[in-house]
């Protein structure tokens, strides 16, 4: 279904090219990410919790890392009109880590996360826990909060001690988790079950 909504807003909207529509966002991940919410419908991964729209959106962040990660890692040339690269996105760290199962899973192993006794026995005994329902947005949300925590411990800590790298990233230390979290999946308490397509 995506991939028809995809190829149809592309022949409309952008004479066919994935390419163009990178360029319509002009280096922003943010605007990049709205352009696809407005054209793709199956990336609207939004809940309601407590009467307030929550908004996940963690495949069409996931696709906007992965297209940075694949093709604009290097930053333009200040003042160079002919260096430009439109996959180098400025604003890339106003993205959260990519909310689903892998990741929650380890950090409610590593004590960071911590469940209600009924959530754990649910998830442990493989219930299924209802896409939007009220615990599932919870351990999504919580996930992003607790990544956004760490990755400010982690950025103090290279700030701190001066390091010679760049500052981490919350889609990069989702890839950091998440490689983490499969390597260990076998040997850790189960991740939550969720039907769905946002995943």
């Amino acid at each position: 279904m995506r991939l028809k909504e995809l190829g149809s807003a592309l022949e409309c909207n952008f004479d066919g090219y994935a390419s163009n529509m990178v360029a319509a966002s002009k280096n922003s991940a943010t605007k990049l990410i709205q352009l696809l919410l407005c054209y793709i419908p199956g990336f609207r991964d939004t809940a309601i919790y407590n009467g307030n729209y929550v908004h996940l959106y963690k495949r069409v962040q996931i696709l906007v890392g992965d297209v940075w990660a694949a093709y604009g890692k290097y930053k333009p040339k200040d003042g160079d009109m002919n260096d430009t690269n439109i996959y180098y996105f400025n604003d890339l760290s106003k993205c959260t880590m990519f909310a689903d199962y892998r990741i929650p899973q380890l950090l409610r192993y590593m004590g960071i996360m911590v469940y209600t006794k009924k959530l754990c026995d649910d998830i442990d005994n493989y219930v299924e826990i209802q896409y939007s329902s009220e615990e599932e947005v919870e351990i999504r949300a919580c996930t992003i909060i607790a990544v956004e925590y760490l990755k400010k411990v982690i950025n103090t800590i290279i700030i701190d001690q001066q390091m010679n790298t760049d500052l981490i990233l919350s889609i990069e230390l989702d890839w950091l988790l998440w490689n983490k979290g499969e390597q260990m999946k076998e040997t850790i308490p189960p991740h939550h079950r969720t039907r769905t397509i946002f995943y």
